[in-house]
């Protein structure tokens, strides 16, 4: 991430030929950069919206968008297929989605009104692992 164009952008750099590409022209600070695992496409946050684009280059896509607060990425899923993600609501609750890039729709997989985050998928896929405060408030590991 780079702000010598004016605005913080989003580039690649490739280390054998040392040249440089920017992926992003949008006004605003970019955080939560994800690689995909098969290293051609990058999700990140920007404005409160989640964006993906494509390593080769090309516009950046937006996915979705949440007024209220953004996301936290986690991952992609093995097969670059899903995005796991924290987001807030309108009260400031926190759930743990999983968005189908896709069909460009999420799935709230912890709905409640705690605050759960940080998930990531096991390896085959299956499950999903998270954080959550409702049992007691504290912290806690729970699976889906």
């Amino acid at each position: 991430v780079s702000d010598e164009s004016g605005e913080e952008e989003v580039w690649v750099y490739d280390v054998a030929t040392a040249a440089r590409r920017k992926l992003t022209t949008h006004e605003s600070v970019k955080s939560d950069l994800t690689w995909a695992p098969d290293g051609r496409k990058l999700a990140f946050v920007a404005a409160n919206r989640l964006f993906e684009v494509d390593a080769a280059g090309g516009a950046a896509r937006e996915l979705a968008h949440n007024p209220a607060g953004g996301y936290a990425l986690s991952e992609y899923s093995r097969d670059g297929s899903w995005i796991v993600y924290t987001r807030r609501d309108d009260d400031q609750n926190a759930d743990v989605y999983l968005f189908d890039v896709r069909a460009r729709r999420e799935h709230n997989v912890t709905r409640n009104p705690f605050q759960d985050a940080s998930g990531r998928l096991t390896p085959d896929g299956r499950s999903l692992v998270f954080t959550s405060t409702r049992d007691g408030g504290v912290p806690q590991l729970f699976v889906v």
